[in-house]
Formats: structure tokens, C-alpha cells, sequence
């Protein structure tokens, strides 16, 4: 049986997450002072936050029909995957800063 989350229905969350995902395409995180990012650094920081509030979006919107909550599953793995690599990147951003901080 598919339950809504929190008793909200699924295209409720779906329209959160696009709205979320749209205000972090518009807004994200600009170059680090004293910090060169890679292009594969500059595209995870700038494109994957976003991409996995649209995976989200499009998990929910998915969910609404029972029969494809593998391929909703499916997806939010995978945002789960791209928000991993995002943070990942940050981190070894901010320790590039410290390190050249400490030179």
C-alpha cells in the first residue's frame, strides 16, 4: 500500500522538492577565495545539490502510482549517491582552504 509521507500526499513533496531544487539552481555556491576548483570539482558543486532535489522531486512524483516504488526507490539512491559525492566535494574543498591557509 502506498502512504503518503506524514499524511501529505506524495505531489506535495514532489512540488517541494522542484521548488527547493529550483532555488538551488539559482543560488549556489560561489568560488572559495584562495581555492581552485577542478572543472569536475566546479561541476559537482555547481549542478549536484540540485539534481538531487529533482531526483527526489521525481521519486514522489513516481510513488503516486503503487506499482513503480522500485523505480522510486531507485531514484532517491540515487540522489542519495549525487548528495554523497556533493558533500564530498565540499569537504575536500574546505580542506584544500585550510591547507593553504596553514602554508
Amino acid at each position: 500500500m502506498n502512504h503518503p509521507f506524514l499524511d501529505i500526499p506524495w505531489t506535495f513533496w514532489g512540488a517541494l522538492c522542484v521548488i527547493i531544487g529550483m532555488v538551488y539552481t539559482l543560488l549556489w555556491p560561489r568560488a572559495v577565495k584562495g581555492v581552485q576548483r577542478s572543472r569536475l570539482q566546479h561541476l559537482v558543486i555547481r549542478w549536484f545539490h540540485s539534481i538531487v532535489w529533482y531526483l527526489l522531486a521525481a521519486a514522489c512524483f513516481i510513488r503516486t502510482n503503487p506499482e513503480n516504488n522500485t523505480l522510486s526507490n531507485k531514484l532517491a539512491l540515487l540522489g542519495l549517491l549525487f548528495y554523497l559525492i556533493f558533500i564530498g566535494t565540499l569537504i575536500y574543498e574546505r580542506y584544500q582552504l585550510r591547507k593553504n591557509k596553514n602554508i
